[in-house]
């Protein structure tokens, strides 16, 4: 609220019959009504109407009249970022730096002189000028902050998942496949690849990659046999990656009986949900029963060394013995056990602290 005494004493923030009185006044770019010349005036930063207030823009652009959330700018530029770094191989630009410099007083603010000095603007990485374009529309008064980040994570995915499809419409010859669907999901904190495809020629074999970052792909998560469907019936098929990262990534490949493979579709998932803080520290194993191999997640509040996994019979016998490094978050880990006959077991986790969780086990 404006009070006659405010202690800034500007003039222009009082009239004689005090009409400004408990009107809301903020600091900020004073507008064009304080710019006469655009190539000699600056209207400066000063106490203002709140209802006089208006972004750091000409004249002729409009504030887009939509609700705030996500920045237009931090989208593209993180994406075009991300298409960037894929393309070339590196984030980082050519010769490690990139430059713009703007000349004093060459009308290149339009709106107002300046700079009054040379500036010279720098970049390393794809990203940094990424991050200054999604800066500029909160400096400018068009985005508020909270529209920032969330533009960045979304254009971070939506630029590595363009660039894995484009690539797809790159290869020599048209893919011997028609793929209908193709979809990751979060279940029950694992993450559920599912495809459909028809027209199959020649196919061997689907391939499930992982990446944590959409740039290395280097943990194969299945290899499905392909049925080789040649019609154009719907075939329908599913993955359980056991062990997700926070934010993976996941490529279906195509791999024929040359033993030639092609890029098929590329998907995110994000689970941050399911690495997010807790309340108490837990232990499960799954599936169970099982087979042949069984995944353990320890879902942790502290950070630990390691954990010793232990799994015995109802006659006291240890029969299987292993060790999992490095606890940290949620830590899932796949053993083949397969070696021990079918029956009930215990399994036993102890954590480098001395804790101990014990669940049944049955192998069938």
């Amino acid at each position: 609220k404006m009070q006659l005494n405010d202690q800034f004493n500007l003039s222009t923030l009082f009239l004689e019959f005090h009409e400004f009185v408990n009107k809301i006044k903020i600091k900020s770019w004073r507008g064009f009504s304080y710019i006469a010349d655009s190539s000699i005036d600056v209207a400066k930063s000063g106490w203002i109407l709140a209802e006089k207030w208006m972004p750091y823009q000409r004249k002729t652009f409009v504030t887009p009249p939509f609700a705030g959330y996500v920045s237009g700018h931090s989208t593209y530029s993180r994406a075009g970022a991300e298409v960037m770094t894929l393309l070339t191989g590196s984030n980082y630009f050519p010769g490690g730096l990139a430059e713009y410099e703007i000349q004093a007083n060459n009308g290149y603010l339009v709106i107002e002189q300046g700079p009054t000095t040379n500036i010279k603007l720098q970049w390393a990485t794809y990203q940094d000028a990424s991050n200054q374009a999604s800066l500029s529309r909160i400096w400018g008064g068009i985005h508020p902050p909270f529209d920032d980040i969330a533009g960045r994570l979304i254009g971070q995915e939506i630029g590595i998942e363009s660039f894995n499809t484009a690539k797809t419409y790159f290869n020599s010859s048209p893919l011997p496949v028609t793929l209908h669907a193709y979809s990751v999901t979060e279940n029950n904190c694992n993450a559920k690849i599912e495809w459909e495809t028809s027209n199959e020629k020649n196919i061997q074999s689907f391939i499930i990659l992982h990446s944590k970052d959409g740039k290395l792909f280097d943990r194969k998560i299945n290899e499905i046999v392909a049925t080789n469907n040649s019609s154009s019936l719907r075939i329908h098929y599913q993955v359980i990656d056991y062990t997700p990262s926070e934010n993976g990534y996941y490529q279906l490949i195509e791999n024929d009986f040359e033993n030639n493979s092609n890029l098929i579709a590329t998907k995110a998932l994000n689970l941050s949900n399911c690495f997010d803080a807790f309340t108490t520290e837990s232990v499960s194993v799954f599936p169970n029963p099982f087979e042949d191999l069984i995944n353990i997640r320890i879902q942790s509040l502290n950070n630990y060394e390691n954990a010793t996994i232990e799994i015995i019979d109802l006659l006291g016998r240890n029969v299987f013995t292993s060790t999992i490094d490095h606890i940290e978050k949620v830590t899932t880990t796949q053993f083949n056990v397969s070696s021990i006959p079918q029956g009930n077991y215990l399994l036993k986790v102890t954590l480098a602290d001395g804790k101990q969780y014990v669940s049944k086990l049955v192998k069938k």
